[in-house]
């Protein structure tokens, strides 16, 4: 309406972060800290800020009460650090920092991070921890990062100082480097960034770019040709109009077969040292663009992986074949991989309230939401099909779900 006056925008809490790597000898090898925390009330009821201590089997920072100071109008203020014990199948176990007492105005809080050497051998699990090669890091916010997870949304400017570190590069699957939104702080963690040393491949006319820090063993150019082509497949498919950026970031790993981790606007791959084909590979990478489009169920994680993970695993083979995007036999051989994990698994008849709890503990059940999650898909697809003489499928369901979501319709 002409001459109206726009109501003034909500006041919230803000979180501005300031980033400095540190190179000693080519390698990045820490990452200092500075964050500025305003509007945010604290005491010694509860903790101001908090990060993981493990995010599944990866550990985050081990970060001691000593080494991240705070300070506000009064002065250096007392803290309180403490890690909790989650239940059984819970992927998180936080580490919090609490006020000894009411803090006054703004709180300044600085820490380092350190840099593991990216062929560090740990426990399998998503690709969160900061690790570095070549002049290059890669990881995502979730193993370091301290935010105020009890506001609800914050208002968060996020920034690289770059200025010491040859190649100076930022790339994420936010976007650029810098970092500004209005958001749930759980939300910043689940960004992925390369920063220093980083090489690259983009297409201007395409929403999908790829990055990399080291050396992959495979032909970079080929494999994110192949891989741009998958997500277009995919993008088609699943109805996606939105066309938002997607960064595939890389980063070496001692394991001899791919791993990494999916987020929303992209995903870390970590490529293995030893040989796997390309074909498999290939397939791999589909599966991880596939948690783009499909998400994951809410509540507990862990015991609703099996829907995500399932799904991924169902499309990554179904939708590159339909295209004529890999061959049947690569189709075949994924498929046995799959099939023979789960039937030989000692987890193949056990509960899935009982694997969730069992997730995380570094065992066979880790894997079950892949393979069991495919096999429920393959199974409810056929029956689809048998039941409708042919003229639905999965495909259907699925995108009748996606459909409701996107227009934000109750199920």
């Amino acid at each position: 309406m002409c001459g109206a006056v726009p109501a003034p925008a909500q006041s919230l809490p803000q979180v501005d972060v300031k980033l400095i790597p540190v190179v000693s000898d080519g390698s990045v090898t820490t990452v200092r800290v500075t964050e500025t925390l305003t509007g945010l009330e604290g005491g010694p009821d509860r903790p101001l800020v908090s990060v993981p201590a493990r995010i599944a089997l990866t550990p985050g920072q081990a970060y001691t009460a000593e080494e991240v100071v705070f300070a506000d109008a009064a002065g250096l203020l007392p803290i309180r650090m403490g890690v909790d014990q989650p239940p059984p199948g819970m992927p998180l176990q936080m580490r919090s920092f609490t006020p000894l007492r009411a803090i006054t105005g703004p709180v300044t809080v600085t820490y380092v991070a350190k840099v593991t050497p990216a062929l560090t051998p740990r426990k399998l699990g998503p690709s969160y921890d900061l690790r570095g090669i070549d002049g290059g890091v890669g990881g995502a916010y979730f193993s370091f990062l301290l935010m105020p997870l009890q506001a609800p949304q914050v208002d968060v400017h996020l920034a690289w100082d770059m200025t010491g570190v040859p190649g100076g590069a930022v790339v994420s699957t936010a976007g650029g480097g810098d970092y500004t939104a209005r958001v749930a702080p759980m939300e910043v963690y689940s960004t992925f960034f390369l920063v220093g040393r980083v090489h690259g491949l983009t297409t201007p006319d395409s929403p999908f770019q790829a990055y990399w820090i080291g050396t992959p063993p495979f032909r970079a150019d080929t494999m994110v040709d192949w891989s741009r082509k998958s997500f277009t497949v995919l993008q088609r498919f699943f109805q996606d109009a939105e066309a938002k950026p997607y960064t595939l970031l890389m980063r070496p790993y001692l394991r001899p077969r791919d791993g990494g981790g999916a987020a929303r606007g992209g995903f870390m791959l970590e490529y293995g040292v030893g040989a796997l084909d390309d074909a498999a590979r290939r397939i791999m990478f589909t599966h991880e663009m596939v948690h783009h489009f499909v998400g994951m169920l809410e509540g507990d994680s862990s015991a609703n992986a099996w829907y995500g993970e399932g799904l991924a695993e169902f499309y990554k083979v179904r939708l590159p074949l339909r295209e004529g995007l890999v061959h049947i036999v690569e189709v075949a051989r994924e498929i046995g991989v799959m099939t023979n994990a789960y039937y030989s698994s000692p987890l193949v008849t056990t509960p899935y309230a009982e694997v969730g709890r069992q997730r995380w503990a570094g065992g066979e059940a880790q894997v079950v939401p892949y393979n069991r999650g495919f096999l429920y898909f393959t199974n409810l697809d056929a029956q689809i099909r048998a039941k409708s003489g042919g003229r639905r499928s999965l495909d259907n369901l699925v995108l009748a779900m996606l459909e409701r979501r996107r227009s934000r319709t109750v199920l």
